[in-house]
Formats: C-alpha cells, structure tokens, sequence
C-alpha cells in the first residue's frame, strides 16, 4: 500500500485475518496508519526505523489479540498510549534504541511504566554504540 492508501479504511477491511505487520523505514510515518486498529486479528506489530513517528494512537487498546510489539530506531516516537494498558494478551514488548522511551519506560518511576508494567516480557533499552557500528 502506498502511504497515501493508509488513510483509507476499507484498505484494512480486506486484512481481516492478517496476523502480522511490520512496518520498516517508512520515513514520513508520523502516526500508524488510520484503521489498523480496526485489524482484530493482528497478534504481532513491528515498527523498524520509523524516523518521523512521534506518537502511538490510544486507539492501540483495540488490537485485543496483540500479543507482540516491536518498535526500533523510531528516535522520535516519545510516549506509550494509555491505550497500552489494554492490551491484555501482549506478553512481550521489545523497545529499542528508541531514547525519549527510554526514561519514560524506567520500572516504577517512568512516566509511560503505568502502561507497560502488566507485560510478561519486556525489554527496553538503547544498543551500545560500538556494536551498532558493525
């Protein structure tokens, strides 16, 4: 789909099975595309390189089978919806190399924790600086 298609919600209708989705490098994404939560079904979501996502709709609380999320090396992406909290089949988030997450994700004194802390497995973190030069 082009990213002009995205805003189109019978684009999403058709996907009503789809399982997976993984977004990667699509450098003016600012929001996830309208409708996607309408997508049931989806029990894993990946966002790869995303530079211009700043935000996650609350509407993210609909994707009740979510049992997956990836996002990395979105740097401007700087708050979890309160939506997160409802996602009660997500048993593992990795968040990576995403830093304004990075404090707001801290155990218990991070701003965005309220969210996340239900999630079974969790990881957020930056990678070190010498390894992603390889």
């Amino acid at each position: 789909m082009s990213g002009t298609e995205w805003n189109k919600p019978t684009e999403w209708e058709g996907l009503k099975n789809l399982s997976s989705l993984t977004l990667r490098s699509i450098s003016k994404l600012k929001s996830l595309p309208w409708g996607v939560e309408n997508v049931k079904s989806l029990k894993e979501l990946r966002i790869y390189d995303c530079q211009a996502l700043t935000s996650l709709p609350e509407s993210i609380g609909n994707l009740t089978s979510l049992e997956k999320l990836v996002i990395s090396e979105c740097r401007k992406l700087d708050s979890l919806p309160k939506g997160m909290a409802d996602l009660s089949s997500l048993h593992t988030l990795n968040i990576t190399d995403c830093p304004l997450l990075l404090p707001r994700c801290q155990p218990e004194t991070g701003d965005d924790w309220p969210q996340i802390a239900h999630i079974m497995n969790k990881s957020v973190r930056e990678t070190p600086q010498d390894l992603r030069e390889l």
